[in-house]
């Protein structure tokens, strides 16, 4: 099976000569032995879990889809101003392409069914099960003719044994209906993951998050406004600061980890936002706890922490 041209990853020579410079001077010009996309990935990673709290917040019988629209239009202002002043680099034409897929399946797609799940199951239950989307990037590469290897295989038995402790003695249809919703981001956001990495090595992390807005909050914008903004002052203040939050500089983090340091290191990073989520809804929001709440939470983390690596 071949993809078409615009979504090939480059060769990755040139970017790990790029790698071990960018260390080199990091470090005064000796090597270091943390990879550089660890630090943006981590901050990402505790912006995503702020994120998930805000929009958990904004979604008390509001309509998803103005939500997420919203979160779109505050992310995409504050990135079109930031690109602005730094000088905004037109892309080529493939790059174009790849972040028109990942903006229409990751911010506009994939978040408003992760919004809607955050309504339906509460904040732990919908981010851990979401945020296990790099197993998806594991099936595919299974699906291509790649052999399993031991670590892939302990990761989904963790994720698979920490979702069931999250959905254990919660059998509403509500929760059930968020696990769905939930795992179908999931799915959007793997894939996401490999082509936002594919253009993350021809331009830049600014560039990249403006596209990546831009290109799912223009479509968004008829069928928002058609369906009707009906929004609380609460609801649209905690929508919009999660765009800030998430879109501008979420993103722009989790772009420039992408760039500077390997995938496999980014995503498992990456990964441990539903331990963040799991903390501050437990702190702010007052969503209940128990001790399998938090074997889920950590069990499905380590999970795809394991598989990722090993990507």
């Amino acid at each position: 099976m071949r993809f078409p041209a615009s979504f090939r990853v480059p060769p990755s020579v040139k970017a790990a000569e790029k790698r071990v410079k960018f260390i080199r001077e990091m470090n005064g010009g000796t090597p270091m032995f943390v990879d550089p996309a660890l630090p943006p990935a981590l901050a990402s990673a505790a912006l995503g879990g702020v994120s998930a709290m805000l929009l958990r917040k904004a979604t008390g019988g509001a309509d998803a889809f103005a939500i997420n629209f919203v979160k779109l239009v505050a992310g995409s202002a504050s990135l079109a101003v930031a690109a602005l002043a730094l000088g905004f680099k037109p892309p080529s034409t493939a790059v174009a392409i790849r972040m028109a897929y990942v903006g229409l399946t990751g911010p506009l797609l994939g978040w408003y069914l992760y919004i809607k799940a955050l309504s339906l199951g509460g904040v732990s239950v919908a981010s851990t099960i979401a945020n296990t989307y790099p197993l998806v990037a594991v099936a595919a590469a299974y699906l291509l003719g790649s052999a399993p290897k031991p670590n892939h295989v302990a990761g989904a038995l963790l994720v698979v044994a920490g979702v069931r402790l999250l959905l254990s003695g919660n059998s509403g249809e509500d929760r059930r209906r968020a696990a769905l919703l939930a795992g179908a981001t999931s799915v959007l956001w793997g894939v996401n993951q490999v082509v936002a990495k594919a253009a993350a090595g021809e331009s830049d992390p600014m560039t990249l998050s403006l596209l990546r807005v831009l290109f799912a909050a223009i479509p968004a914008a008829p069928v928002a406004l058609a369906r009707g903004l009906e929004l609380s002052r609460g609801a649209l203040a905690a929508a919009a600061a999660a765009g800030l939050v998430s879109d501008f500089l979420g993103a722009l983090l989790w772009l420039l980890s992408l760039k500077v340091g390997s995938l496999a290191v980014a995503a498992t990073v990456s990964a441990t936002t539903p331990v963040f989520a799991a903390m501050l809804s437990s702190l702010l929001l007052g969503e209940e706890m128990n001790r399998k709440r938090w074997l889920g939470v950590l069990a499905a983390t380590a999970g795809v922490a394991v598989v990722s690596y090993a990507a």
